[in-house]
């Protein structure tokens, strides 16, 4: 099944905070900018950004199933990861799918 990207995309704003402390995910949601775009506009990924991401479609996953989410080879070619960690979707999960996107590129061009 093909999923599309939604509009709206989580940002680490990096100039906050020098780490991420996994012990207090409080900061996170302090250090993390919310952007959503409009149709037909673009959201472009910086060389070395990392973004969230959510599909389009609501999923519902039966209780005796998993899904596997894997990203399009033609943008792995690209340098672009869709999914860093989070490739398995868990029996009985209902709603949106969170994707991790990283741009693996260096620098644009």
């Amino acid at each position: 099944m093909d999923l599309r990207l939604g509009s709206t995309f989580k940002l680490y704003e990096h100039s906050k905070f020098a780490v991420l402390d996994p012990k207090q995910p409080e900061t996170f949601a302090t250090n993390m900018r919310i952007i959503t775009v409009q149709d037909g506009e673009p959201f472009i990924v910086q060389p070395g950004e990392f973004v969230l991401g959510v599909t389009q479609e609501k999923i519902k996953v039966p209780d005796d199933l998993v899904v596997r989410v894997e990203g399009r080879s033609s943008l792995g070619r690209l340098g672009i990861i869709i999914h860093s960690t989070a490739g398995f979707v868990d029996p009985g999960f209902e709603g949106t799918i969170t994707l991790e996107i990283r741009c693996c590129r260096r620098r644009a061009g």
